[in-house]
């Protein structure tokens, strides 16, 4: 019963301040499976990322083959990070092939205010799974943050030596970094239906963050946002 009184008041005051047209489906692409990479050590490319050069209003999140590193891609340009030297490069290249990618093109985003309550990934998750109901919103779909965030923690995962690890351990393995008090822009995917897939079991989000500089980008492990987030939603045109 209080979950649901919460969502309702997550709602009520987002969609009050709502600016936007109506919400619009689009479709969601995908290659490669998070279990088939985790228990099966299935880490072989799965898509040439240079196939999707050229795609002006393309979003994307993903694992470099052979899991070198993080993907990200922001209405067509394209946001690499590898581990470097003990910390983390990120390069504007689409020259690399990857073993898990998640990809959509948007035509048009909706912006929302996101309510100040929702501060976590789980605040986050229930708020999208309500805003989706509401409004008729099929899963999976795209979605972006930008705002401050009191703290976004993040990892870039690297190769592991054995041939089979946790998605825990590979997480662990990787560069482990967090982003304070700093604007942040995560693009990131919400799905009901694609645990194991693009999700991982216990969660119906897959995220990935980078400061302003884009000088670091990783996959989303923890959010603590702060006040005055927008949410931008797929709309129609």
């Amino acid at each position: 019963m209080m979950k649901f009184k919460y969502l309702s008041l997550l709602l009520s005051g987002a969609l009050m301040a709502c600016n936007t047209p109506h919400l619009q489906d689009v479709e969601v692409h995908y290659a490669g499976e998070l279990r088939k990479m985790m228990h099966q050590n299935d880490i072989s490319a799965k898509v040439d990322l240079d196939t999707l050069r050229g795609m002006g209003r393309l979003y994307a999140i993903g694992a470099l083959d052979s899991l070198k590193g993080e993907i990200l891609v922001e209405n067509g340009t394209p946001y690499v990070s590898v581990v470097q030297n003990g910390g983390v490069s990120v390069l504007n290249d689409f020259n690399y092939q990857a073993t898990l990618l998640v990809y959509t093109i948007v035509e048009a985003w909706g912006r929302h205010n996101l309510p100040d309550t929702v501060e976590t990934m789980k605040d986050l998750e229930y708020y999208l799974s309500g805003l989706a109901k509401k409004e008729g919103l099929r899963s999976p779909f795209p979605f972006r943050l930008e705002g401050k965030a009191t703290a976004a923690e993040y990892h870039v995962i690297q190769p592991l030596a054995v041939s089979k690890a946790t998605h825990d351990e590979h997480r662990k393995a990787g560069y482990q970094g967090v982003l304070e008090n700093e604007k942040v822009y995560i693009t990131g995917f919400y799905s009901t239906g694609h645990h194991g897939i693009f999700t991982h079991h216990n969660s119906n989000l897959h995220m990935h963050v980078r400061n302003e500089k884009a000088d670091e980008m990783g996959h989303v492990d923890a959010l603590r946002l702060d006040k005055d987030v927008k949410l931008f939603i797929p709309v129609s045109l």
